[in-house]
């Protein structure tokens, strides 16, 4: 067999291990996901919680590699000029492609150049996925059916999610290619899922009032809240942040690091502006908390500080991030208070985060990185030359708008369909009695423990 060395180098081995340590990053922040879910979680239902989202993180995983891998390459085809962008993109790389099934020695580098960062991108693609139907799941542990949420999770990840990066993550979408800025995903990863958690917490809000169970205040307060082990499943978020997000760029041993839309940076400044990012918000959180007696607020503190950085960590200074960040709490209470007081949603966690600190974070990323030079790609044909738009508030407006818009759309059709089809809620006596018995004890205690007469 033919081996084209210049797929095996030295340089493209380096680059792959630096996104493999990317790949490790994210499964860090997911052993967090699983962690601070176990923390909220009410003590009848924390094996459940648990195993659902694993299984969701699975679902999420696969469903994207299918074809979503190809929506998001479609645009650098299409910048340099591919014949059917789109239809080569999907050949070149859904599941059962042979981009993805050869090792990439044996693949032709003048069709396929850099085959083996590609892989290992998609493999970063898959536990991203994972990433997204975790963060989904936490939205509404314990209140939805499993089945409904698997639905939901592979039309998320495995076609909305793609195409939302396809249009904002990168550097010649539909909006990077504009100027609209994103680094590590902050319209895909977290906008776009805040949306669907408003939507699914709504839908089932509205399922439960007309069956007339107790109200979600009522029902936070059974929940055995373990600070500790929040505080270290938030930190241990941080921790695969650390490792994950210098994978978010474009690394050439001969020119340096970009961010994903082309934009000059560094390992370092990205390094210092996500550790800044990460304690300012613990020191806004820290006041938030203590002006409003809640402590939850300065245990999240770190996430919102780093989740309001995600769109500029490459375009950025570690005093501007700072900034941003230290009133990222602040922007996640409010929206706390804002979806409780509109739709009756009781959430201190992902909604405030993923919609509230999200819409922040990207809109100050258009002030911070003002007049900075991004979108195209290197070699692109004319209209897609790297470089030649520049990030500006109305486009990252734009991109938010483009985001809730397409967000609110398929979650609607989405959760509404699988509501009228196969209900979303929780059945009631299972809510009363606790999903580990129903789903794990054997059935005649189940059934026992559903009328009521268990011991």
């Amino acid at each position: 067999m033919h081996i084209f060395g210049e797929q095996v180098s030295t340089n493209v081995m380096l680059v792959s291990a630096i996104y493999w340590v990317g790949v490790i990053g994210v499964v860090i922040a997911i052993v967090g996901l699983l962690l601070l879910d176990g923390g909220l979680a009410r003590a009848k239902n924390a094996m459940s919680t648990m195993t659902e989202k694993i299984v969701l993180m699975g679902v999420g995983g696969l469903a994207i590699l299918g074809v979503g891998y190809g929506i998001w390459e479609w645009q650098f085809y299409t910048a340099l000029g591919v014949p059917d962008a789109f239809g080569s993109a999907i050949e070149h790389w859904w599941f059962f492609s042979g981009n993805l099934n050869h090792f990439a020695g044996s693949i032709n580098p003048e069709t396929t150049p850099l085959a083996d960062v590609s892989q290992v991108y998609a493999a970063f693609f898959v536990v991203a996925g994972a990433f997204v139907a975790g963060l989904f799941h936490s939205a509404a542990i314990e209140k939805v059916k499993l089945k409904s949420m698997v639905v939901m999770v592979v039309v998320l990840c495995g076609l909305v999610t793609p195409f939302v990066w396809y249009l904002t993550w990168g550097s010649a979408g539909l909006l990077s290619n504009r100027g609209t800025h994103d680094f590590v995903g902050i319209f895909g990863f977290y906008i776009l899922v805040g949306t669907w958690a408003t939507v699914l917490l709504w839908r089932v809000k509205k399922v439960r009032e007309r069956e007339g169970r107790i109200d979600d205040e009522a029902a936070e307060e059974e929940h055995a809240v373990n600070p500790p082990l929040l505080a270290a499943a938030a930190m241990l978020v941080i921790v695969g942040v650390c490792a994950f997000v210098p994978a978010c760029g474009i690394i050439s041993p001969e020119e340096g690091f970009f961010g994903i839309s082309t934009t000059p940076s560094g390992f370092g400044l990205v390094l210092t502006n996500v550790v800044v990012a990460a304690f300012a918000g613990a020191i806004g959180g820290g006041i938030v908390s203590y002006r409003t007696r809640n402590p939850v607020w300065v245990l999240i503190g770190p996430i919102a500080g780093y989740l309001s950085g995600t769109a500029m960590f490459d375009v950025g200074h570690p005093w501007s991030i700072g900034l941003v960040a230290l009133f990222a709490p602040a922007a996640a209470a409010l929206t706390s208070r804002a979806v409780r007081s509109t739709l009756g949603i009781t959430d201190e966690k992902i909604v405030p985060l993923t919609l509230g600190v999200g819409i922040y974070g990207a809109v100050m990323a258009g002030f911070v990185g003002w007049h900075v030079e991004t979108g195209g790609y290197f070699g692109g044909k004319p209209g897609y030359v790297a470089g030649h738009a520049q990030i500006t508030p109305w486009w990252q407006l734009a991109g938010v708008g483009a985001t809730v818009l397409v967000g609110l759309v398929t979650a609607f059709i989405t959760i509404l369909g699988t509501e009228k089809t196969i209900g979303i809620a929780v059945d009631q006596k299972v809510d009363e009695t606790g999903l580990d018995i129903a789903n794990w004890a054997p059935p005649e205690i189940a059934e026992q423990a559903s009328l009521g007469v268990a011991d």
